[in-house]
């Protein structure tokens, strides 16, 4: 329903990167989302908050009852499927403790709901109309039994009193002292566990690799991996309180697309901060510097886009056709009936080309290829940089690869490019 885990933000406390609540919502307003045409489609751009305005409160019971049908025979589908995939290995080794938690507890709910858990214990004692029972009394009496000491005997044990007035003054003035002591020593040696742990604070934001201008630290490298452990999570979200597991961070991004610029001199890249600076249309002086008149002999420049700031697509540019390539990992996008987004990548990678190659607005065109889609809510990202590896290498973009297997690639192709920059310095 492409839904991304980044279009929503929940404030409970539930780690996964997509809640029930979030879910919920979801599939709420696409049911109440008024389809408009082909040729209004355009002009139309449809936010949360209009389509929370636009629901109404009409209820059909013809339309709901058909809906329940059909929702049964979805679930009786999906738990048929479920079933398929249980035999997977993959599934078995990641996966299986989770989804048998998952079924018990949706057993358990709908037993719940169903009466079939809920037994009705009769063993309230029949009262006759003449016992008279006060509203504040209890209903069964208290049992006290006598202990075999007297009270106050303490049978050797120690009796603990409150300390005296001289004993509370003794006790103050040893405290006291122990105070001094401990400010004339050096911070270095007092052992305040108090003190914040400096090695641990910087285990996360330290460089750890960098791809030319781009700096990589423990927190950047983690966001390839799908999964994290909870205490993982609690460690990274110290450090980085927007980290969301599965989402690549802009320096992972950026770092890989400099790769493709680095080992392919007939391509450029811009970095998705410089994409922030075009959609604003400001400057772009500085962009490319470096290249000096070479960027004339570039036939192919990438661009990662993140204008929502909750989902990734790709821009590239083909020199020599004269196309300017839209690439969404959430569909393939038609160009009869083109997206807002699409549009407005045309309209200002069009004005940046005139105003830093000197071609005209009109000699582009804009073209959607096909394309393999995210299997999950995350990975956008992660498309994002196998999009632009397979036009570098001129291959096609159809390949089915799974989000798994494209991780996988993305770590072995920065562990590479690392290799290769510790052989050139040696």
């Amino acid at each position: 329903m492409d839904l991304c885990s980044h279009m929503y933000t929940c404030s409970c406390l539930d780690v996964a990167s997509l809640c029930k609540h979030i879910h919920k919502i979801h599939s709420y307003l696409i049911k109440n989302c008024t389809i408009t045409s082909s040729s209004d489609r355009n002009n139309t751009h449809v936010t949360s908050d209009t389509l929370l305005l636009n629901t109404t409160n009409d209820f059909d019971e013809a339309n709901e009852a058909k809906r329940i049908l059909l929702k049964k025979s979805k679930v009786k589908e999906g738990l048929q499927h479920l079933l398929s995939l249980i035999d997977s290995e993959a599934v078995d080794s990641l996966l299986l403790q989770h989804v048998d938690g998952t079924i018990q507890q949706l057993i358990a709910q709908c037993k719940a709901v169903s009466g079939d858990s809920l037994q009705v214990q009769k063993n309230t004692a029949i009262l006759s109309d003449e016992v008279k029972i006060a509203p504040n009394a209890k209903m069964q009496l208290q049992k006290l039994h006598r202990t075999s000491l007297k009270r106050g005997a303490s049978k050797g044990k120690t009796v603990v009193s409150k300390p005296s007035k001289r004993q509370k003054n003794d006790l103050l003035a040893k405290l006291s002292l122990e105070v001094e002591e401990s400010d004339k020593l050096h911070p270095a040696d007092r052992s305040d566990t108090s003190m914040p742990d400096t090695e641990s604070n910087s285990y996360y934001t330290n460089t750890m690799l960098r791809l030319g201008p781009h700096n990589l630290n423990l927190v950047a490298l983690k966001s390839i991996e799908p999964y994290l452990s909870a205490s993982e999570l609690l460690d990274i979200h110290s450090h980085d309180a927007q980290f969301v597991c599965g989402w690549l961070i802009d320096e992972v991004i950026n770092g890989y697309f400099w790769m493709l610029e680095h080992f392919n001199s007939h391509v450029l890249y811009i970095p998705s901060t410089t994409m922030l600076v075009i959609e604003r249309n400001h400057s772009t002086r500085r962009l490319w510097e470096d290249r000096g008149e070479g960027i004339n002999d570039s036939t192919l420049i990438i661009a990662p886009w993140n204008p929502t700031n909750y989902h990734w697509l790709l821009i590239a540019i083909d020199i020599q056709n004269r196309n300017i390539l839209y690439l969404n990992p959430l569909e393939n996008t038609n160009t009869s009936s083109l997206p807002p987004q699409a549009n407005q990548a045309f309209t200002m990678m069009t004005g940046f080309l005139k105003n830093k190659m000197k071609i005209e607005e009109s000699e582009w065109r804009l073209v959607c290829p096909p394309h393999i889609l995210q299997e999950d809510n995350s990975s956008c990202g992660v498309y994002v940089c196998h999009y632009a590896a397979q036009l570098v290498k001129n291959e096609l973009l159809t390949v089915p690869a799974s989000a798994m297997l494209l991780r996988k690639w993305l770590q072995k192709e920065i562990g590479s490019c690392t290799l290769d920059n510790d052989n050139e310095k040696n």
